[in-house]
């Protein structure tokens, strides 16, 4: 065929197509780009100039070739890009054309219908095995709530036998009981009792004391025995006498290094210095301190003198409170406006 009458066709074909697009409401001044695929001979002849649009440009399908870098896919005398087309369509990740048969098609439709029913066979079997993990699960805090509950039955039932055990035995010894009441009620229901110089005296301890031991008793102020409220005396002889002071004795250590025994004397003082201020309701005595020799209790100390080294029971304290003393009532304006008047 003559490279003219070639190019003409194309012309005409270009034309042809620019009119239908035309009747699908395509406007000139929306531009359209004209590539054309033929042989250089046919690209000579071609006038592509006549058509005022954005691009237009004629290639070979050597140039094609190049272009997409495809090797050997045509030469300079090909005159038809149907190789070059080919093998940019094989080579493209996205399929742009298929080729394919209808009975490829059916192949591909079982294919994709296999893998489904994989999928799915393989989510039920994790379905199923996420269920017999949790009911494992459950199983296995289901027992231990069983043994939990009989570990704690067992145990209540041991309770429960010693409180039928405890029921069955109140009513025996009945005129025992009652005695122990009594006397109770007689000699201890009224004794005094130092709650309120133990909590005045825990508000005077530190960390570095510690009580070892405490003892009280009801003071002998007058220098005789008390006398012991006997079973006949009424209740208000009995808490009259139990309101009278106490005689406490403490017994308490000293924890903490000292260096010497005139640091550890030098405490002990201080910390008695200290009862004296804070307790003025009570009359604080001591016993000598373990180190002095010959039973003296001046707590005068030399504490120039080099001291011997603390022994075990140096750091002991023994004190006597006597009280609480009863307070002096002030006198009241009345009374003041009385004596004067007389």
């Amino acid at each position: 065929a003559v490279p003219a009458v070639i190019a003409g066709n194309i012309e005409q074909e270009i034309i042809n197509t620019i009119e239908y697009l035309r009747r699908l409401d395509f406007h000139d001044e929306e531009g359209l780009d004209i590539t054309v695929v033929a042989s250089s001979d046919v690209n000579e002849v071609l006038d592509l100039k006549r058509f005022d649009f954005g691009v237009n440009q004629a290639l070979s399908p050597l140039d094609i070739s190049d272009a997409l870098g495809l090797d050997q896919a045509a030469l300079s005398a090909d005159r038809f890009g149907d190789v070059v087309f080919a093998s940019a369509f094989l080579r493209s990740r996205k399929k742009v054309l298929r080729f394919s048969t209808a009975y490829i098609d059916a192949l591909a439709k079982l294919y994709l219908a296999r893998r489904a029913i994989k999928a799915s066979l393989f989510l039920i079997v994790l379905l199923m095995l996420g269920l017999s993990g949790d009911n494992l699960l459950r199983m296995n805090k289901i027992q231990g709530e069983i043994s939990t509950s009989e570990s704690q039955r067992q145990s209540l039932q041991g309770k429960l036998g010693t409180l039928k055990k405890e029921v069955s035995e109140l009513n025996s010894d009945l005129t025992f009981k009652s005695t122990i009441i009594s006397a109770y009620d007689i000699f201890m229901k009224d004794a005094p009792l130092p709650r309120e110089f133990i909590q005045e005296l825990s508000d005077q301890l530190a960390n570095n004391h510690r009580i070892i031991a405490l003892d009280w008793s009801a003071a002998n102020t007058a220098n005789s025995a008390p006398a012991r409220p006997t079973r006949n005396a009424s209740r208000n002889t009995r808490a009259a006498a139990a309101k009278g002071p106490l005689e406490i004795k403490i017994e308490m250590e000293f924890l903490g290094r000292f260096a010497d025994l005139d640091e550890l004397s030098k405490a002990e003082q201080a910390f008695i210095d200290k009862l004296s201020a804070d307790m003025p309701l009570y009359d604080i005595s001591h016993a000598p301190f373990p180190w002095l020799k010959g039973g003296e209790k001046s707590l005068e100390i030399s504490f120039d003198q080099k001291q011997a080294a603390i022994h075990n029971g140096d750091n002991r304290l023994t004190l006597t409170f006597v009280g609480p003393k009863a307070e002096k009532k002030k006198p009241t304006p009345t009374s003041n406006k009385k004596r004067s008047r007389r």
